[in-house]
């Protein structure tokens, strides 16, 4: 009789007693820095693209995270709800920070904001410059004289 009396209080009060959900936590990765080419005549010699790590976010509750990125102006971005999303940056001409958020949420509770920051380096390839020069070294032991003999002027 006291078993059955201590399983059904132990039952009664199992279901009265709701676990609190806990907040998920983001983690947008580490900050990154990659370089953009341009070559002597300003011209972007590649488009500077990355991707966003937010595989790291987690929830304490082991519930699904709901991810959600926010970018700045002039970044595409292949998906702001994927975990792993692809982004490419706009055409700069001098080095430039690019700031993203991540937020995720369990569908009751949303993180704190984490933010990555993407470092874009301009470096410059004067190689056809170079080149041009290179060819013209060549020649130079050529000794050219240029005269204005049997020339007309209109």
């Amino acid at each position: 009789m006291k078993t059955k009396l201590l399983l059904l209080l132990t039952a009664f009060f199992s279901i009265g007693i709701k676990a609190q959900n806990t907040a998920p936590v983001a983690n947008a990765g580490r900050d990154q820095i990659i370089k953009s080419s341009y070559n002597a005549y300003l011209v972007s010699l590649n488009k500077p693209s990355t991707c966003l790590y937010g595989d790291v976010s987690y929830d304490a509750d082991g519930d699904s995270l709901i991810y959600t990125w926010t970018v700045p102006e002039g970044v595409l971005i292949s998906d702001v709800h994927a975990v792993r999303p692809d982004v490419t940056l706009p055409t700069v001409t001098t080095d430039s920070v690019f700031r993203f958020t991540l937020t995720v949420s369990d569908g009751q509770t949303s993180s704190a904001p984490d933010e990555v920051t993407i470092t874009e380096k301009i470096t410059y390839n004067f190689d056809a410059f170079y080149g041009i020069r290179r060819i013209d070294s060549l020649f130079s032991a050529y000794a050219v004289t240029i005269n204005g003999y049997n020339e007309t002027n209109p």
